[in-house]
């Protein structure tokens, strides 16, 4: 990318110079939370990561970049032509085999007999998972296609009729259910699913349900959505199972939280973008292998979240009141997705 105000950029040691050039922003500094600014007194990395981050905002052509790409996407959901939504779908399954690869190979293979995949729309990781395994049975859960930017391919329900089953609800209001009636959140969807399945556990739980073109929303929608599906999959993966989860690649405190607990859970967990799908979005797939964690410390981490939930349902209902709108403008927090 190229531009006559600005300096031009051929090579790494093109990029060091320039940053290593550059004045230090107090903007930048002041705007840092308390988590951010342990990370920049304790690394020089991290000051150059906010140069460079200033930098690419302020360049005249990033914003152009991003408002065609974003143009692009709505143009597509707002159609929801068959063209796109099979291209959208298509990406997704070769991010999931992105994904398999930097797991070794165990998500396919036949190695996977039961999955959930939580915010499963359009189909595409679900798709990959079915194909891979030819005799996994799975769950999907979405939102209904009225609320949904891209709606579920018809495609791949019917493709593995009697393998997979949809279920359409919102999974924070299936996350709070679970919360107030104390029990497995997912129960009504597994029993509706009449797959025939022998235990309410999954060998494979998928978490990559996140905000999808709404730009400006407030941190706790994002908090919020990735507990919920956090808490579903505490309640539902087996023994020695697999969780792939999709989260903000920011240094908030709530992240740290998020990964610290799976890191409690998991004997192994690797981070990936899924090929060129999160390739400039500031989030990442966190792959966990190994599920151990014992029926004690299971029960503890779903009470941290229970009451972590409760506390974010409680900010959603009260911003929701304060300015009519759950998502305005006030404790915003934007990506570009």
């Amino acid at each position: 990318m190229s531009d006559d105000s600005q300096p031009s950029i051929k090579t790494i040691a093109d990029l060091d110079d320039l940053i290593q050039t550059s004045a230090d922003s107090p903007c930048a500094i002041t705007s840092l939370n308390p988590l951010e600014l342990r990370f920049l007194e304790q690394s020089s990395i991290q000051g150059n990561l906010l140069k460079l981050k200033r930098l690419f905002r302020e360049h005249p052509a990033v914003e152009r970049e991003f408002a065609a790409i974003r143009e692009c996407q709505l143009h597509a959901a707002s159609n929801n032509s068959s063209s796109a939504a099979r291209a959208h779908l298509t990406s997704y399954t070769h991010a999931f085999g992105n994904l398999n690869y930097i797991a070794q190979g165990n998500l396919g293979g036949g190695r996977i007999r039961t999955f959930l995949d939580l915010g499963c729309s359009p189909g595409g990781f679900s798709t990959w998972v079915l194909t891979n395994n030819r005799s996994a049975k799975g769950v999907g859960i979405t939102l209904p296609d009225a609320d949904a930017k891209f709606s579920m391919s018809d495609d791949t329900v019917r493709a593995f009729e009697g393998r997979y089953h949809v279920h359409f609800e919102d999974l924070n209001t299936l996350a709070m259910r679970g919360v107030n009636e104390d029990r497995n959140p997912l129960a009504d969807p597994v029993n509706q699913a009449g797959l025939g399945l022998r235990s309410d556990t999954f060998e494979l739980v998928i978490a990559g349900a996140f905000p999808t073109l709404l730009g400006r929303i407030p941190w706790f929608t994002r908090a919020r959505l990735v507990f919920s599906q956090l808490l579903i999959a505490l309640s539902t993966i087996a023994q020695g199972g697999s969780c792939v989860v999709c989260i903000n690649s920011k240094p908030f405190l709530w992240i740290v939280d998020a990964i610290g607990m799976l890191r409690g859970c998991f004997s192994s967990i690797i981070a990936g973008k899924g090929g060129k799908l999160h390739a400039v979005r500031t989030s990442c797939y966190l792959v966990c292998r190994g599920f151990e964690a014992t029926e004690d410390e299971l029960r503890t981490r779903k009470l941290w979240l229970q009451d972590v939930l409760r506390r974010l349902d409680d900010m959603s209902k009260a911003h929701a009141e304060m300015v009519g709108d759950p998502e305005s403008q006030l404790g915003e927090d934007e990506q570009h997705d």
